[in-house]
């Protein structure tokens, strides 16, 4: 029984290898299809039987707590990634009478909040059963990278650097421009009834620019242009001005909240590789663009069914590596004391 279980064992490592590398070669979307296939599903479920098998059979394994824990690390990470599948997830949602969400996008813009999201494999719409609301959205750069303001109108389009007190030609027909105030945190407060900006306090970040267009007839208009709300024009402004960085992203951050039934339940500022953990889902920082309603942020939603199961199976190899080398590094030690 055990010469049967040992070498059914070394063959079927041997076809998880060769799966491994040839899902390697489909791409993501192919490669997830394939591994939740029928055939496939039978397969890592018959594998991870004959891995349970092999350590109920196999005595030695229990009196030597490191390569146990390897193999109990094993079987987790199978039954991890088996709880995770399409099938078992979809199985599991209908019992308790739910839709099952696949992976999917958010794009929300700042000050919004949606609760429909996009899936992944064919961009049809879903309802996620709860909101995420975007309050708030920043692009960090390396070393501070100056910026450029980017004019445009039905005239043309022109590219400036937002020197304070500076004045350029845009061009015979589209008249003149100035640079009349830069703000690293504007501030504007109403007084006698008009408002006033001025700089705010530093521990704050609103950056801003107050520039004033001049016609060629000599009509005055003034406009001011926000880092956080690049793009936005009010009604009547001739001309749009978005902020051009110059140097390479080094973060991009979403404040973000989540709401159920209009009530706040959770909250977080989701960084690439930190993300919101919310009932049974993982929400990434994905991406970022800007189009026509100003700068948004894509969040992608990923349920995190097995994800334990598979962490706790890593961290029980570990602890089995770790005893392993421990043991063969102190006996090493022993032996040489008793040369």
């Amino acid at each position: 029984m055990k010469n049967w279980l040992y070498h059914l064992g070394l063959a079927a490592i041997a076809v998880f290898c060769l799966l491994s590398i040839f899902g390697a070669f489909l791409g993501a979307e192919n490669a997830r299809s394939f591994f939740n296939s029928v055939p496939l599903a039978a397969w890592w479920v018959g594998f991870t039987i004959l891995l349970v098998m092999s350590i109920a059979a196999f005595r030695a394994l229990h009196k030597q707590s490191m390569l146990f824990l390897m193999h109990a690390g094993c079987v987790l990470i199978l039954l991890g990634g088996l709880w995770g599948s399409r099938a078992v997830q979809t199985m599991t949602a209908s019992i308790l009478g739910k839709a099952w969400i696949e992976p999917c996008y958010l794009k929300l813009y700042p000050g919004r909040q949606s609760s429909t999201a996009y899936r992944a494999i064919d961009g049809q719409p879903l309802d996620l059963g709860f909101s995420v609301a975007l309050n708030d959205f920043q692009i960090h750069y390396y070393d501070n990278p100056a910026n450029a303001l980017l004019i445009q109108s039905d005239l043309g389009q022109w590219q400036i650097p937002p020197v304070k007190g500076a004045e350029y030609l845009l061009s015979e027909q589209a008249g003149k421009v100035r640079v009349l105030d830069t703000f690293t945190n504007l501030k504007i407060r109403m007084e006698n009834g008009k408002p006033v900006a001025s700089e705010g306090p530093a521990v704050e970040s609103n950056p801003a620019w107050l520039l004033e267009f001049v016609s060629p007839d000599g009509q005055v208009t003034q406009q001011f242009v926000f880092e956080k709300f690049s793009g936005h024009a009010m009604p009547g402004y001739q001309f749009l001005v978005t902020i051009e960085k110059r140097g390479m992203v080094r973060d991009y951050i979403s404040d973000v909240q989540v709401f159920r039934d209009g009530q706040p339940v959770a909250a977080k500022q989701i960084e690439v590789n930190y993300p919101l953990h919310y009932a049974g889902f993982h929400i990434y920082q994905d991406s970022y663009g800007q189009d026509e309603m100003g700068q948004y942020s894509v969040l992608q939603v990923v349920p995190d069914q097995g994800v334990r199961l598979v962490f706790g199976g890593y961290m029980l190899i570990m602890i089995g590596l770790t005893i392993h080398f421990t043991r063969r590094i102190w006996m090493h030690r022993r032996s040489d004391r008793c040369k």
